[in-house]
């Protein structure tokens, strides 16, 4: 299922300028650049925080040389930590875990319903994952902050148990970081 990659992210590029936009003058929202944790190599989100959740809204990319050809992606990052801070390292650290559904229709190797050229059952949906993490996110001065988190596609840890646990933990996973700048501080 092709829907071609230059019209899906220039429209999700847009919807995200969009936010950005709608939440200049709010200081829960904050912009991000992430690398690794299934998200791309490069990675930019806009994200939006209330209470113990955050919600954030992610394109990535992964260039050919890295991924055989260009690979684009739209993830959805469910993310819940608690509402204190330890004054660990930095001014404050937060651990953190959630969801992140990662989207990826955007080229003639992924799908959502299996191609009719083969047989059903053939292959498993690819174009939709879902992962599961758990970080820690270090606040430093100001409204910056930056993130380390370690994460597993599902069907990644459904061949794990399914091994029953034979497999090592880092053939199941993968690592990522980033950084947040809170919009806070630019609008008030």
């Amino acid at each position: 299922m092709y829907y071609g990659s230059e019209g899906i992210m220039g429209r999700f590029i847009a919807i995200i300028c969009f936010l950005f936009s709608s939440a200049a003058a709010a200081s829960d929202y904050h912009l991000l650049a992430q690398t690794g944790s299934y998200s791309g190599a490069l990675t930019l989100g806009l994200g939006y925080q209330k209470s113990y959740f955050t919600g954030e809204v992610m394109a990535g990319y992964v260039p050919e040389k890295l991924g055989g050809e260009d690979l684009y992606s739209a993830s959805f990052k469910s993310i819940f930590h608690p509402n204190s801070c330890a004054p660990i390292i930095v001014r404050c650290t937060r651990v953190y875990g959630g969801v992140n559904v990662v989207l990826s229709l955007f080229d003639s190797d992924t799908f959502i319903l299996q191609p009719s050229q083969y047989p059903a059952g053939y292959y498993p949906p690819n174009g939709v994952r879902a992962a599961i993490f758990a970080g820690l996110e270090f606040f430093t001065s100001g409204n910056y902050s930056f993130y380390a988190e370690i994460s597993s596609l599902d069907l990644y840890l459904e061949t794990w148990v399914r091994s029953d646990y034979k497999m090592s933990i880092e053939s199941v996973t993968t690592y990522g970081i980033g950084y947040k700048i809170n919009l806070r501080e630019f609008y008030e």
